[in-house]
Order: structure tokens, then C-alpha cells, then sequence
């Protein structure tokens, strides 16, 4: 648990799990710690949401509301596991319609691990504030919480860029003969390699387009583009050159000289906005990295920015757009700047759009960590058919980042990343509330031929409350260290096996044995638990087997006794993965 957190608010739900609390006030009177939620999956694991009603008290959240993420079903993971995770917690402003957010202040990334399988915020929000009306957390003792989980598990997609100056093998000749009788509108030289990559050249020798007739037309065209693997884009800075061969007026002799040329390397294994949070981790970003290996020559070279290669994350198709020496048109200069760009939307339908929350991360060589930047309020962006790219222009300022001291850029070269998440509402929820006095919420059972009795226990019928079924346990001669000494009374689940949800049942109930000529005389305990599986909760020493068996006491008569149960408090919950909660 962490008490440094940073706090705002946002228009959109969480989009993982959320928690609904209709009856907070009968909760936070209950003999019950925190509430823990069903199981919920993100990233391939199984988690679930502790919510302390009253503050985690053992983690300092005394006089808070305090929120915990938890890892749950681990038995089968390897041994040594670790999972490591960046979360948001979540409550419902319902004055505002909005949701104020709150993470860890410094990015942290939190792991998870066999004797660390949980991890939260203790203070999340003070009881005076979730309690005052004016703020709309509590609204007729309704109240929502809930979470948005990132696991940081590294993709393996990358890729690098270097830019060589002058490369081997550079130059390539054409000699073209007979260039009077050529009569085609172009002509293409044979294929030529540089840096493993092919070309042509290509001639108009009576010019193309608007200088046909009038111009000679001299290009450099790639070669099986659409054969090339990896559709990527090829910076050249080049030379061209044409001149006659000697004394040869029909002998045209034509080169090319690349002064500066890209190279790119692809591995795929699997707002601009002033008001930035950057710190530092030790994780490399989830989904993207770009390497330049040679800094100085992309930010001489007559290229604005470098785009990278298209990768996928949530479904969509994206690319980082890196302003070597910063995005001039947004208030960059002097800066390097950073985008994320959605691409390839050609097929998405009319009015979609996307909202995403995301990171870019610098590479700190010398300390071995990433330096993280996000928007310091957390704002989702939404990207649409009109602004297809969001980024930060003033990401880090070029003073800083050509400093060796600061191990962002070292022998030339340096690497960024991005993280991004698509908060797209699963529609995975669940409410909780606690009923009071339920309608048909007591059950009465009648033993006979209670002498007779010689198993070691007896269950009742099944009885219904709120739509769990129960049963009444019995221990005749008591159960365990009780055994002849004490009568034994539980009451437990019935087909928790088969129950769909697998959620545990919050109750507070009053067990009793009557007094057949007495009322005022009623043996009676109240307990209160968390039921779940079909294990029973009550009493293993209710009432000694001497006052029960005394005929004088009038607990047994005519060979008869007479139990009941009264439920003073249940939990009714409902689970689903299809449609938002109704949360006023």
C-alpha cells in the first residue's frame, strides 16, 4: 500500500471492472472487514477488487475508504512467477457524471508475486469526504468504485533506424546508347543494391507530365515495393547526375550518388499538451520501442520526422511519429517530440472513434531506466476521423537530451517507447448490496425422535432467502472438541458448487433453539460471516448437552426439539460481463 497518489477527474468508466454499493450504510455496520469481488480477467490473469468500507486499518487506512487490486487462482502458475502491473483505481462522482481517478503519483509499477499477491491504496479517499453529499461519492447510500488494470508484459515488437553517411557501393552508372531513337515515354535502368535494399532509375527522354517536350525527367524509384516485407519507408539523400560520354552525342551516361541513406530494421515477436508527469521506471515499454542508432545524421538530414512501422495494440493499428528536432508547428523547437498516430482506418466505420490512454518512455542508458511522460491530469484521448494523432511536442528538451550526463543519447543513439491502453468498457461489473430483515427470512426446523438420533450430524430441508438456497447442520452430540459435552448448530450453503457465480454470501443471522415452556427462555447466539463452498459457520459449543437434555429446561419435549434461524443481514450480489451497472 502507497499513500503518494495523484488525483483527477475523467469522463469515462473504468474499463475493466467496476463495483456498485447499494447499501454502503448496512455494509459499514457489518460485522465484515472489506467486500472482495468476483474473479474478473485482464491480460490473461485472474484478479478481483477488496473494497475496506471502513479503511484498511492495518495499512494506515483509518478514517479513508481503501481500495486493494488483488491477484487471484495462482495455484497453477510456475514457481518464481512474477506479474507485473500499472493500475488506476476508480469512484463515481454521480453529482458530475464523472470519475475520479486515482493512481500512484509516481507511475509505479507495481509486481505481483507469490508472497505479494496483492497491492493498493490505503488512503484512497476520507471517509469525511466519500460521506459529504456535496462531492456525489455517496448518493442514497449508493456508491461505485473500480479499476483499470495494465499489465506490463513486454511484446518483443521493436525496431531500429540508422542512417549511413556515404555508404559502400553508393554510386551506380547507366549508360544509355542509341538515345536518340528511344521512343518510349521511360525507360528503367537494371536493378541496382545499396544497404540491401534495390532501386532503378528511371528516364523520361522526352520529359514526364508538365515537361514532356520540354525537359529531360530523371528519377529514383524502389524496387518490388510491394513485395518488400516490411512496407517501409526508405529516406536517401542522392545525387543525380547526367553527362555525355565524350565526344558521343547519342551516348548519354547517367549515376547516382547516395550522400546519406536509412536504414531500417523491424523485429515483430507477437494534445499536444504542455502539462506533463514524467518519472522514472525500470520496466521497457509494453508495446513499442524505436531505436536511432544514429541521432546526429537524422536530425541533419532534410526529413521533419521519422515514422515507424505500423504495430497493433487492442485491435487498431498505430505508429509513434519522432520529431528529431522538435515538432516546429506545435511550440516544439528545441525540444524532441513524441506522437501516437492511429493508421490504417480506411475500413473503420463512418463516425468511430477510439479513446486511448498512453506513455512514451526515453531510454536513460546510463542509469539503466526508462524515463515515462504522461499527461499529468491522465486524459483519455480520443482519436477520430479528424484527429488521427495525439503526442507530447515539448517531450524532453534537446539541452537535456544531447547531455551524456542525463544517458539519453550515448554513442549517438537512443531509444524510445510507448505504452498505450485502449479504455474500451468490457461491461464487466458487479453490485453488492446488503438487505435488512429479509422477506422470508427465517426457517424453522422441528427434530423428533431426537433421542433416537445416533449419526454424528443431520441436516435440515433446504430453505431460500433472497434466492440462496441454505441448510440448517446439526451436531447431536456436538462436533469436534465439543463432542459430548456440547450441542453443535451451523448453518450452511447448499450447491455452492453449482452456483454460477461462485460468489461468497455476506450474513448475519440469528440461530436459536426453543424453549417449549418458556418463551422468554430461548436459547439463541447471532453470528456473522462470509459464507462461500459448502463449509458452515455457527457455533460448535451453542448449549451444553446437560441443559439441553434436562426434560425440566423444556428444550426437548415429547422427544422433539425445535430450531430456527432469523437472517438479520444478507448480501444479495449480481455479476455481469454484458451491460453497464445502473448506477442512480
Amino acid at each position: 500500500m502507497h499513500t503518494e497518489i495523484l488525483k483527477y477527474k475523467r469522463d469515462f468508466p473504468p474499463a475493466d471492472y467496476s463495483l456498485k454499493v447499494d447499501s454502503y450504510t448496512l455494509l459499514l455496520e457489518s460485522n465484515t472487514e472489506k467486500y472482495d469481488t468476483n474473479v474478473f480477467e485482464v491480460g490473461g490473469h485472474k484478479c478481483r477488487l477488496s473494497f475496506y468500507h471502513n479503511g484498511d486499518g492495518k495499512n494506515k487506512g483509518s478514517g479513508y475508504i481503501s481500495l486493494c487490486l488483488v491477484i487471484a487462482e495462482t495455484d497453477t502458475y510456475a514457481p518464481g512467477w512474477k506479474v507485473n502491473v500499472n493500475f488506476k483505481f476508480f469512484v463515481y462522482d454521480q453529482r458530475e457524471d464523472k470519475y475520479l481517478t486515482v493512481q500512484d503519483a509516481s507511475g509505479a509499477v507495481r509486481r505481483f508475486h507469490e508472497t505479494k499477491k496483492e497491492w493498493g491504496i490505503a488512503q484512497l479517499l476520507s471517509l469525511e469526504t466519500f460521506k459529504n453529499l456535496a462531492f456525489g461519492y455517496l448518493v442514497n447510500d449508493s456508491c461505485v468504485c473500480g479499476v483499470e488494470v495494465f499489465v506490463i508484459n513486454n511484446t518483443g515488437n521493436w525496431e531500429s533506424i540508422s542512417l549511413v553517411k556515404e555508404p559502400d557501393n553508393g554510386t551506380f552508372t547507366w549508360k544509355i546508347e542509341n538515345f536518340s531513337n528511344l521512343n518510349e515515354p521511360h525507360y528503367y535502368s537494371e536493378v541496382f543494391n545499396v544497404e540491401g535494399i534495390n532501386w532503378k532509375l528511371r528516364v523520361y527522354p522526352n520529359g514526364d507530365s508538365k515537361g514532356k517536350d520540354k525537359s529531360f525527367s530523371f528519377c529514383l524509384t524502389l524496387e518490388d515495393w510491394g513485395s518488400h516485407p516490411m512496407k517501409k519507408a526508405i529516406y536517401a539523400e542522392y545525387n543525380l547526375r547526367d553527362f555525355q560520354a565524350g565526344a558521343h552525342p547519342n551516348l548519354h551516361q547517367y549515376d547516382i550518388v547516395f550522400t546519406s541513406h536509412i536504414i531500417f530494421h523491424s523485429k515483430l515477436f507477437g494534445l499536444r499538451y504542455s502539462d506533463i508527469l514524467k518519472y522514472k521506471r525500470d520496466f521497457p515499454p509494453a508495446d513499442y520501442s524505436l531505436k536511432v542508432d544514429s541521432y546526429t545524421l537524422l536530425s541533419e538530414s532534410k526529413t521533419e520526422k521519422y515514422d515507424t512501422n505500423v504495430f497493433e495494440v487492442g485491435g487498431y493499428k498505430w505508429r509513434l511519429s519522432f520529431y528529431p528536432n522538435g515538432d516546429k508547428k506545435n511550440n516544439g523547437s528545441g525540444y524532441i517530440s513524441l506522437y501516437l498516430v492511429i493508421a490504417e482506418t480506411d475500413t473503420y466505420a463512418p463516425g468511430w472513434k477510439v479513446n486511448v490512454d498512453f506513455k512514451f518512455l526515453v531510454y536513460d542508458q546510463r542509469e539503466d531506466k526508462y524515463l515515462t511522460v504522461q499527461d499529468d491530469n491522465g486524459a483519455v484521448r480520443r482519436f477520430h476521423a479528424m484527429k488521427k494523432e495525439w503526442g507530447i511536442a515539448q517531450l524532453l528538451p534537446l539541452q537535456t537530451f544531447k547531455n551524456p550526463a542525463f544517458g539519453y543519447l550515448v554513442n549517438d543513439s537512443c531509444v524510445f517507447g510507448v505504452e498505450v491502453l485502449i479504455i474500451s468498457y468490457t461491461g464487466n461489473w458487479e453490485s453488492i448490496s446488503l438487505v435488512k430483515e429479509p422477506n422470508n427470512g427465517a426457517f424453522t426446523w422441528k427434530i423428533e425422535n431426537f433421542s433416537k438420533l445416533n449419526e454424528l450430524f443431520y441436516y435440515s430441508n433446504v430453505f431460500n432467502v433472497e434466492g440462496i438456497n441454505w441448510k440448517l447442520r446439526v451436531y447431536p452430540k456436538g462436533d469436534g472438541k465439543a463432542k459430548d459435552t456440547s450441542f453443535s448448530f451451523y448453518l450452511t450453503l447448499q450447491d455452492w458448487g453449482s452456483r454460477p457465480m461462485k460468489k461468497a454470501v455476506y450474513a448475519e443471522y440469528n440461530l436459536r433453539v426453543f424453549n417449549q415452556l418458556n418463551d422468554d427462555e430461548h436459547v439463541e447466539k447471532i453470528g456473522s460471516n462470509w459464507f462461500k463452498h459448502e463449509t458452515g459457520w455457527g457455533f460448535r459449543s451453542f448449549m451444553s448437552l446437560r441443559d439441553l437434555r434436562d426434560a425440566s429446561k423444556g428444550f426437548i419435549v415429547r422427544d422433539t426439539l425445535i430450531v430456527d434461524i432469523v437472517f438479520l443481514v444478507i448480501s444479495v450480489a449480481d455479476v455481469s460481463s454484458s451491460k453497464k451497472p445502473n448506477i442512480v
